[in-house]
């Protein structure tokens, strides 16, 4: 079979999307994060090989994928909701990853957390098909960065944030550089 031209260009709006937009909210919010909690961008900096767990644990503690609609495709309950096939929801990731019931003293933003069960990347079928590429290029561009500009601090906590119900990340992160 051949892709139509409309489903060619919605996996391409789709990957550029992703690809772009997604990716570099997510990079702002994991430098904030590293901002927000010095001691975990000190230790990444020193051992580079914990930026990976700290890149985990900022898709579980705060994330730009906050959540998306979805309808059900079968009858459910939840925590003793029940839901109907057909109905429309909304996942929200940034409020269940924060859930205590899946995550010990889920407010705290901890680099060596385990296990990595986070919805940052969605999941089953909605997974994110890009996430290796962005682990990767986050890890990289993150550890590059932290060599580069080791102390950096926000000259501004009046950020302007993305005017979206489903992302959340500042448009801007204007920072001096030293401590």
């Amino acid at each position: 079979d051949r892709l139509a031209e409309a489903e060619i260009t919605m996996t391409s709006a789709t990957l550029i999307m992703a690809g772009v937009e997604s990716l570099s909210s997510f990079m702002t919010m994991f430098a904030l994060n590293l901002h927000d909690h010095p001691q975990a961008r000190r230790r990444c900096r020193a051992d580079p090989a914990l930026l990976a767990p700290a890149i985990q644990e900022s898709l579980r503690y705060n994330t730009s994928a906050q959540r998306f609609r979805r309808t059900l495709t079968r009858d459910a309950v939840l925590h003793g909701q029940s839901m109907d096939a057909g109905q429309p929801v909304v996942l929200c990731y940034g409020s269940a990853n924060r859930d205590h019931r899946e995550f010990p003293d889920p407010d705290t933003y901890d680099i060596e957390r385990r296990p990595v069960r986070h919805l940052g990347f969605g999941g089953g079928k909605h997974f994110c098909i890009g996430s290796p590429v962005a682990l990767l290029v986050t890890e990289v561009a993150m550890g590059e960065f932290l060599q580069a500009i080791p102390e950096f601090s926000l000259t501004t906590r009046d950020l302007e944030w993305m005017p979206s119900t489903n992302f959340r990340s500042p448009l801007t992160l204007p920072f001096a550089v030293g401590a």
